[in-house]
């Protein structure tokens, strides 16, 4: 079975036994390593009691990983943030802050500011990533066209300070690998054709052979793997009933575009 903490082993250990070595994102954008190397980064969109199996694998395995929390988990779960922490892993703000205050880059801004304190007194956060929301009309990252992050101490923003021409980029978003038809906003810019996978199994198969891309971004929504059979079967409906409605999402708003 794909998307289950097992397979999720399989994968990194694949990755580990033919030389790849995995970072957090702050990790990278400090020492720039060269070859062979994946960015490991964890959306935290609701808390799960995955999360926690995900970050002490990782740690049992020598891998920093980075995790981003959204808002309402900064008001809600700071308990969790502060174990995740503890156990060796870097934390990021995932931002929903313009696609709240659509149009208005100051409260945006403004609002940004307050959640990242939030979460500084919390652990120590330097990195930024936007949080999809695909059922909002803006776009976080926009919040940049207007601002500079830099000035927040923030090292980067993981879909802006990394050249995905050189990166291949692979999200479990949807429970399915860079599906585009049910991807809303959890996508990157680049010019280059890179591999496309329709499951672990064949990114593991292609690791295997030596046709990975050398250099990868991976983007895994811990709450999507799950050893249980019965949450497995219930969010494997769940999210198929949400890849429905963003698929015609997605034509909508093409359609609109058009016309």
């Amino acid at each position: 079975m794909d998307f289950n903490l097992e397979t999720y082993k399989l994968f990194i250990k694949s990755l580990q036994s033919n030389g790849f070595k995995l970072h957090s994102f702050n990790e990278y954008v400090i020492n720039k390593p060269e070859n062979k190397i994946c960015i490991l980064r964890h959306d935290i969109d609701r808390a799960s009691k995955h999360i926690q199996h995900f970050a002490e694998f990782e740690q049992q395995n020598g891998i920093k990983a980075t995790y981003y929390f959204p808002t309402k988990l900064i008001n809600n779960s700071p308990d969790l943030i502060k174990k995740i922490a503890a156990l060796g892993h870097e934390i990021g703000y995932h931002y929903n802050d313009f696609s709240l205050s659509p149009g208005n880059f100051t409260a945006a801004f403004k609002s940004l500011k307050i959640n990242l304190e939030k979460l500084r007194k919390l652990v120590p956060v330097n990195s930024l990533c936007m949080d999809g929301k695909p059922l909002h009309s803006q776009d976080n990252r926009k919040l940049w066209d207007q601002f500079n992050y830099k000035e927040l101490g923030i090292l980067g923003e993981i879909y802006l300070e990394i050249d995905y021409n050189e990166f291949a980029y692979y999200t479990d978003t949807g429970r399915k690998w860079n599906n585009k038809n049910i991807n809303v906003r959890d996508k990157v810019v680049t010019n280059k054709e890179w591999p496309v996978y329709k499951s672990t199994f064949e990114m593991i198969n292609a690791i295997k052979a030596g046709t990975f891309p050398e250099k990868a971004v991976i983007n895994i929504h811990p709450e999507h793997w799950t050893d249980n059979s019965y949450d497995w079967t219930k969010k494997l409906v769940w999210q198929s009933f949400k890849n429905v409605f963003k698929f015609v999402l997605i034509k909508v708003r093409k359609m609109n575009r058009t016309n």
